[in-house]
């Protein structure tokens, strides 16, 4: 029932905006042939025909440029409210229809001055709105369609373009930085360079084990220093395999670059245990301590939950202090722990990925 009411009105109102434009133009030409001032008459009655006719030529155009206007009205009004309590859907509801009933009228009279006007008002009240709201797009696309734009309005469309593109580049500033950080790029690779270092150095260590309890090696001194270099071989050639894989990111070069200074720690205990005339129990705790600690400020600075790695690597330390006898057996055994349990979580989506807090031990 109430739309049923509401459509005939509106449809009243329409045909009452119509008539009075249609009177209003048509007392504009009568009152002007009628003038108390011949000079401000039509020149003749040619001219008055002229201008009759162009009046009904042009009536239809007129009257739908007057019911927009209308509508551009109540857009201004609309338009004036505080952010809070303005109703976007209406206002853009709005200049629609105003927007198709300028374009309307002036697909009938191109050169309809009052729409080209109206159009041009209800352009520029979305364009100051569009700013407002800080869409630059929608600002600049309105923006095209003016002729002839305001300057203060140029100025607010041109500082929400520097706005736009200062946030632009800071959006893409801190994806870069997220997709360095990444752990996800290049998993695959980490976990296979970190299973297979592990089985590989723990099984020489086993094996090593092995020979000097059959007394097929008299001197074990020199055996820290034959499976460092071994794994120093191996880590090239991994790391020529996956170069372009571990240097993509920024988390992955500074994972590779950290092997390598570890590399580097383990060439630097054994230098010092040969010059130092050290025991070969004493050159193996250290390894232990330096492994721990590489684990743990990994840990640190790159992903909390590496540090569950280095307690494998500190616990096998600890180990290997009381049972000097299996040094070779506990270091094995916790070089393959230790990598086992890095690949585990290297495998695990990362924490920001699944919404949950990271798992690692409390410190």
């Amino acid at each position: 029932m109430e739309r049923a009411h509401r459509k005939p009105a509106a449809s009243l109102a329409n045909r009452s905006i119509r008539a009075a434009t249609y009177r209003l133009n048509s007392l504009r030409s009568c009152n002007k042939a009628t003038a108390r001032d011949p000079a401000d008459r039509y020149a003749d009655a040619n001219a008055f025909r002229d201008a009759l006719d162009l009046f009904l030529r042009h009536r239809n155009s007129t009257s739908l440029g007057a019911e927009a206007w209308e509508r551009l009205r109540i857009l201004e009004a609309e338009k004036e409210k505080t952010a809070d309590t303005i109703d976007d859907q209406r206002l853009r509801d709005l200049f629609a229809e105003c927007r198709f009933g300028f374009e309307q009228s002036l697909r009938i009279w191109k050169d309809n001055p009052q729409s080209q006007g109206g159009l041009k008002a209800a352009l520029e009240i979305m364009v100051a709105y569009e700013v407002q709201q800080n869409d630059y797009r929608a600002a600049e696309k309105l923006m095209g369609e003016l002729s002839d734009p305001p300057a203060s309005l140029l100025k607010q469309v041109e500082e929400l373009r520097q706005r736009d593109h200062e946030r632009t580049q800071r959006l893409e500033q801190l994806e870069a930085k997220e997709k360095d950080y990444d752990l996800d790029v290049g998993k695959k690779t980490r976990i296979f360079m970190a299973l297979i270092s592990g089985v590989f150095t723990g099984s020489c260590y086993l094996i090593a084990s092995a020979a000097v309890r059959a007394g097929w090696i008299a001197n074990d001194n020199w055996i820290p220093t034959v499976i460092a270099a071994s794994y120093m071989v191996l880590g090239l050639g991994l790391h020529r395999w996956a170069r372009e894989s571990l240097l993509k990111t920024k988390v992955n070069r500074k994972l590779t670059l950290s092997v390598w200074l570890l590399a580097i720690g383990f060439s630097a205990v054994i230098f010092t245990a040969h010059m130092q005339n050290l025991p070969l129990h004493s050159t193996m705790i250290h390894f232990g301590i330096l492994t721990a600690g590489w684990a743990g400020a990994c840990g640190v600075l790159i992903q909390n939950r590496l540090l569950w790695s280095a307690l494998v690597f500190g616990i096998g330390t600890i180990t290997m202090v009381f049972a000097k006898s299996w040094m070779f057996e506990i270091t094995a055994v916790t070089v393959m722990v230790g990598t086992l349990t890095l690949g585990w979580l290297w495998q695990r989506p990362s924490h920001h990925q699944r919404g949950e807090a990271d798992l690692s031990p409390r410190v």
